[in-house]
């Protein structure tokens, strides 16, 4: 299994019941370290030092098992010592899962959360499962929105953008040539909505694009950059074309 940490949850989970877990999680640094997810979201690492314990306050001192060997003294030869709390500032996602119940009495329960953290902060908390699912509906979401709005505006009898080119409206031209056309090449760009790889001798491209695809593209990442946002953005644009007869 390997080291993990543990995490303490403050921060209001999706499943109410796991409230008061310990959760292990391998995406911090894998010290057997304690943390804390307060409830305004902030990441706090409980740091501690290690002594050595004298052999008269290890559990099995003066006890016959002590007389068995090294591995039987070694026994409760290290604690922790509390150092502080320190806050993190994290940036990522942090897995965390733990379980409850067992499958003997029937009562086993697997908890998987993700935990999404920008600038120091929670921004989410889903469960794996969702995470996964609305993760690959992002990496779809681009085509499937575009693909919606296209049906969409050929169902009104609007010519969305000029048919594809063979490699997928991307023309690749040299440095010199775009530095010789590049106010032609500009116009092309932004009146045919077309994407022009630029490349240089090393083998190094740049793409070209209009600003307005541009910005719709961030916009489009920004939108999603939440999974449950991601699934309720496009389900609800799916919903309303639905009801259009669309």
């Amino acid at each position: 299994m390997g080291m993990f940490d543990n995490v303490r949850l403050e921060y209001p989970l999706p499943d109410p019941e796991a409230q008061g877990l310990v959760f292990q999680t391998k995406s911090l640094d894998s010290l057997l370290d304690d943390f804390t997810v307060t409830k305004d979201g902030r990441l706090i690492l409980h740091a501690v030092d290690f002594e050595t314990v004298p052999e008269k306050e290890r559990p099995n001192y003066g006890k016959p098992e002590w007389k068995h060997g090294a591995l039987s003294q070694l026994m409760g030869s290290i604690r922790r010592v509390p150092l502080g709390d320190a806050e993190i500032p994290y940036e990522g996602d942090v897995e965390i899962h733990t379980s409850t119940g067992s499958d003997e009495t029937g009562d086993y329960r697997w908890y998987e959360y993700v935990i999404r953290f920008e600038e120091g902060r929670v921004r989410w908390i889903m469960r794996a499962s969702e995470v996964e699912e609305a993760n690959e509906l992002r990496s779809r979401g681009r085509r499937t929105l575009r693909s919606l709005l296209l049906a969409a505006l050929a169902r009104q009898g609007t010519r969305a953008m000029p048919p594809r080119e063979e490699n997928g409206m991307v023309s690749k031209i040299s440095v010199s040539e775009a530095s010789a056309r590049l106010s032609e090449i500009i116009g092309e760009v932004n009146r045919g909505h077309r994407a022009i790889i630029i490349a240089d001798e090393q083998g190094g491209e740049v793409a070209m694009i209009a600003a307005a695809e541009l910005a719709s593209l961030l916009e489009v990442d920004h939108l999603t950059q939440s999974p449950e946002n991601a699934r309720r953005l496009f389900q609800a644009l799916a919903n309303a074309l639905r009801s259009n007869g669309q």
